[in-house]
C-alpha cells in the first residue's frame, strides 16, 4: 500500500491524496504517508555553489519579463479603450 501511495504522491498533490485516504492511514507510525508534503530540493539553494548567482538572475529575469509583458498588455488595452478607432478609407 505504501508503494502505491508513493507513486500516487509523485503524480498528484499530497493534500488531495491525504483527503482520499482513511484517517487510520494518516498516522506517521503506519508508514503509508510521509510525515510532511514532499518538496523539491534545488541544488541552486546551496550558497557554496558557483552557479547560485546565475540561477537567481535567470529566475529574476523570468519574473521581470512576465511583469513587463503584463504592463505592456495593460497599457495597450488602456490605449485602445481610450482612443476611438476611426475607419480607414
Amino acid at each position: 500500500m505504501r508503494r502505491a501511495v508513493e507513486y500516487e504522491i509523485r503524480l498528484s498533490y499530497h493534500d488531495r491524496i491525504q483527503k482520499t485516504l482513511p484517517e487510520s492511514m494518516h498516522a506517521p507510525e503506519v508508514g503509508v504517508l510521509p510525515a510532511g508534503a514532499p518538496a523539491p530540493e534545488y541544488d541552486y539553494d546551496d550558497p557554496s555553489m558557483f552557479y547560485l548567482l546565475p540561477a537567481k538572475l535567470t529566475i529574476l529575469t523570468d519574473h521581470l519579463q512576465a511583469i513587463l509583458i503584463m504592463i505592456l498588455l495593460n497599457l495597450c488595452s488602456a490605449y485602445f479603450e481610450a482612443v476611438p478607432m476611426s475607419p480607414t478609407s
